[in-house]
């Protein structure tokens, strides 16, 4: 089979919530495109907003009127005992061909 049949480009999303106490969490999405990546990343980013200290606040607000262009590919924000780092990156996906059951 043709390697360019098995490889499909894609976008990678990543959210790490790390505690201080060593608890950590992962989130993760495959993205089909730039925008989606983007709308994922967005989306969990204005959900922490009210969690965040002023400085990452405004960071991030900074980001979101900017478009979220998947362009910023690794952001991080503290609040309080709490890091949170989302990525975003371009990865090519292996494509696995559904196969269907045959029925006797």
């Amino acid at each position: 089979m043709r390697r360019d049949l098995l490889l499909r480009p894609g976008w990678w999303c990543e959210a790490r919530v790390v505690h201080e106490d060593g608890r950590a969490y992962r989130d993760a999405c495959r993205a089909t495109g730039p925008a989606h990546a983007a709308m994922w990343m967005c989306t969990d980013v204005r959900t922490l907003l009210p969690r965040l200290d002023a400085a990452d606040a405004e960071r991030a607000h900074r980001w979101l009127r900017e478009d979220g262009a998947p362009r910023v590919f690794e952001a991080t924000a503290d609040a309080g005992a709490v890091r949170y780092t989302w990525s975003v990156r371009r990865v090519l996906f292996l494509h696995v061909p559904h196969i269907s059951r045959v029925r006797g």
